[in-house]
């Protein structure tokens, strides 16, 4: 019987679709084969299927999910949701490190929906992500944390202050030491602005940056050895977002608010 039932679901894709199509209430038969792009005599086989094992019901030409059929996709939605954020990007989650996420976030992985694993040219794999940049430039908030210090920073953080955004970001004291060698008037300068506040991590971060605005989110991550990956995830939507907050706001509030050099 649990062999049965597991096989139902697994076995095919288009039931596993089906059952989400109804988690919200029955559904017409045509709204079902219109939403799938399926012909009714290359469903009705996965439907009666569904049907034997109880998992849905059929009124008429419409199907609604059983009680127990109700259950399962109750917890069938978050597993579908985390497979969908690892796939195509099992390689990058499991050789990278992921210790530093939090572990009720790392539980919540399946809210990066639609997230993409960007793989900048060889010849851009020391630069900053041009796509972000050009979003960052145009949005009024930026929240971000980085353990890497790179030359761009200072011009590049005077034109989200120009531009009056409310920029946050997070580094560490090594970082700090960094930028005050490389340019401590810009810095100082920055830090007059009252749209900008810089913020100081006391430990190591073990990722290579976090950036949030209201339009996206990117997460760098750093291998399992600790070695800086050009490659970085992107998402969304909101709730990849929402999660990136959350993030951000982990660290944050372990973090010194740089008052002054």
């Amino acid at each position: 019987m649990r062999r049965a039932l597991i096989e139902t679901i697994t076995r095919s894709e288009k039931r596993k679709d089906v059952l989400m199509i109804l988690q919200d209430g029955p559904v017409d038969m045509p709204v079902i084969l219109k939403t799938l792009n399926e012909s009714r005599p290359a469903l009705l086989p996965q439907m009666k299927i569904l049907e034997e094992g109880q998992l849905v019901i059929k009124e008429k030409d419409a199907y609604m999910l059983s009680k127990f059929g109700k259950l399962i996709v109750k917890d069938l939605k978050p597993l579908l949701g985390t497979l969908d954020i690892l796939e195509g990007k099992l390689d990058y989650w499991t050789k990278h490190n992921t210790d530093c996420i939090p572990q009720e976030l790392f539980n919540r992985l399946r809210e990066l929906e639609s997230s993409e694993l960007i793989e900048p040219e060889l010849c851009e794999a020391v630069e900053l992500s041009r796509k972000a940049i050009s979003m960052c430039l145009e949005s009024k908030m930026i929240d971000a944390i980085t353990s890497l210090y790179h030359s761009e920073y200072p011009s590049l953080f005077m034109k989200y202050a120009e531009n009056g955004t409310d920029f946050r970001c997070i580094f560490t004291k090594e970082v700090l030491s960094r930028f005050v060698s490389d340019n401590e008037e810009h810095l100082q300068k920055l830090m007059e602005y009252p749209n900008v506040n810089f913020y100081i991590y006391p430990d190591e971060l073990h990722f290579s940056a976090l950036m949030i605005t209201p339009d996206f989110m990117l997460l760098r991550l750093l291998t399992i050895s600790e070695v800086y990956d050009p490659r970085y995830i992107m998402a969304y939507k909101q709730s990849a977002i929402n999660w990136g907050k959350e993030f951000f706001q982990c660290f944050a509030d372990r973090s010194a608010l740089l008052e002054e050099l």
